[in-house]
């Protein structure tokens, strides 16, 4: 799907973009620092719960870790700040609020309408199929529920072993919805295994 306005906000913003990314590289390297040095640290402290005599790494090392908690700090303050700025000095004239309106306005009720509800009929259409199939196998059983009934008597009042007479279809044997199906839909993006088959 092609959404003009947003293609355009993306190209006015392309200036600000690249500053604030270059601040949030700078916060996450020093995120990065602080794990190295905390990494650093508990090293140290497990040479000295080994017995080692540690007392100078130990030392450089919570300096390392306030270095690292310090330029983080740092980090941050410019990244609010290039935020800020490009927020202010480098934004285009397509704003936040103008996606929001065009979204909710035009995409969205669009997408409805051309998108969603054929998927809605189509399951509402697939939910109706299901149900129809599960009347027919009542119908079914019933069909032929009262002669199997009647065998079912006579074999009771002879004498010796007797044939037990079952419904012609076992509900067991219905295919049914699982939620283990619809979970792995739901978290692979992809139809199961058996079904895939079935597309081709």
């Amino acid at each position: 799907m092609e959404w003009k306005l947003y293609e355009d906000y993306k190209k006015q913003d392309e200036k600000a973009l690249a500053l604030t990314e270059r601040y949030a590289q700078k916060v996450k390297d020093a995120k990065e620092g602080v794990t190295a040095a905390v990494v650093a640290y508990e090293d140290v402290l497990k040479k000295e719960f080994a017995g080692g005599s540690v007392a100078t790494q130990k030392k450089k090392a919570q300096s390392d870790i306030d270095k690292a908690r310090a330029a983080l700090e740092f980090a941050e303050k410019e990244e609010k700040q290039a935020n800020e700025y490009a927020e202010q000095e480098l934004q285009g004239k397509i704003t936040i609020d103008d996606l929001a309106a065009d979204w909710f306005g035009t995409i969205d009720p669009m997408l409805q309408k051309e998108r969603v509800q054929p998927i809605v009929e189509r399951a509402q259409k697939a939910i109706g199929e299901y149900y129809r199939t599960v009347l027919e196998y009542y119908q079914l059983n019933d069909e032929f529920g009262g002669l199997l009934s009647k065998l079912n008597e006579l074999s009771r009042g002879r004498k010796g072993a007797s044939p037990f007479f079952n419904d012609v279809f076992d509900y067991r044997e219905l295919p049914k919805m699982s939620d283990d199906e619809l979970g792995y839909i739901y978290r692979n993006k992809e139809l199961p295994e058996a079904y895939k088959k079935e597309e081709n």
